[in-house]
């Protein structure tokens, strides 16, 4: 602009309006260099020194490579200004401080701890949730997924880090074991032995009711600990109540002796064969009842006839029966 000025000055042929867009282009380009001279950079400078000032310590890895590169930014700037460098504007400079002292904003994101979190998360993926009831396992599945997303969060708080570990502890906590049904089985077992001959009605029929419910809670792969205890407690009940109606007893005794010493029994009758014959028949009696006493809860005092409700008895014990075997096969 100035070298065309200048011919155009030089030219005596030249039109007013060469001279004027002359003068025009001059001043435009004089007016161009002015600008470029009053470029300021104060407030980037001071946005500069504030970074120096910075702590990244703890800050999300993210954020800190933000603020390094706009830094970087921010200071090409300042140098290429400094350099004379016109094609750098005020609005670049402006723009640069201003992203530095947005992104110096974020400082506070800093990273949360997740020790006690992947402690929790890493035990709760090692249980067997076979072997637990079903009651509180979808509530433990939500918190452990819970916990997961935020071990996946880049910007997550510690007061979300640490109530994600807490409800996932609280969840594990208030999961149930399947009880054991050790005890149980083998109670049935024993109540499958059981001679209902001779027991009262009422006897039976609690016995057998008593005999249903364990049943259905050793079938019953959700029973909790007090269904269990419950129906162990109930069978042995119905079961002493069975051989105390037959005249039994729910202890094993020892074997009786007889008056002389030796062991009572049908021999008893036996060795006692000079006596009268009601004596004789008198020791048999007791022989029979030795044998059942024997027994203790196994055995009960048999009669002359079964009483009508014995056959409901005898099917629920073969139905027993099956239970147990088919719980030995799997």
């Amino acid at each position: 602009a100035y070298d065309a000025a200048k011919e155009v000055f030089a030219d005596a042929a030249a039109s007013q309006e060469e001279v004027d867009n002359a003068a025009a282009a001059l001043q435009s380009a004089i007016d161009g260099l002015k600008l470029a001279g009053e470029i300021s950079t104060a407030v980037l400078e001071y946005a500069l020194e504030l970074s120096e000032t910075v702590d990244t310590e703890g800050v999300i890895e993210s954020v800190v490579n933000i603020f390094n590169e706009r830094k970087a930014v921010a200071q090409d700037i300042l140098a290429r200004v400094q350099a004379g460098d016109q094609s750098v504007t005020q609005a670049m400079v402006d723009q640069s401080w201003a992203d530095l002292i947005e992104i110096m904003q974020y400082m506070s994101f800093k990273s949360g701890d997740m020790t006690d979190l992947q402690k929790v998360v890493d035990y709760a993926k090692t249980l067997d949730l076979s072997k637990y009831l079903d009651d509180g396992q979808q509530a433990f599945k939500d918190a452990l997924a819970a916990g997961e997303a935020v071990l996946a969060e880049e910007f997550a708080e510690q007061d979300e880090i640490d109530q994600a570990w807490k409800a996932l502890l609280k969840a594990m906590s208030e999961l149930r074991l399947k009880p054991s049904k050790d005890a149980l089985e083998a109670l049935i077992a024993d109540a499958n032995e059981l001679n209902t001959e001779g027991a009262s009605e009422e006897a039976v029929a609690a016995f057998n009711s008593a005999l249903t419910r364990a049943l259905c809670v050793l079938e019953d792969d959700q029973a909790t600990e007090e269904e269990v205890t419950a129906a162990e407690a109930g069978l042995k009940a119905a079961m002493d109540q069975l051989v105390a109606s037959a005249g039994g007893t729910t202890e094993t005794p020892s074997q009786p002796a007889s008056p002389d010493g030796s062991a009572g029994g049908n021999d008893s009758g036996q060795n006692n064969g000079t006596s009268a014959k009601g004596s004789s028949q008198s020791n048999g009696t007791s022989g029979n009842k030795t044998a059942a006493a024997a027994s203790g809860s196994k055995a009960v005092k048999t009669g002359d006839s079964a009483l009508p409700i014995a056959g409901s008895a005898a099917a629920m014990m073969l139905a027993a029966a099956v239970v147990l075997a088919k719980r030995k096969r799997s």
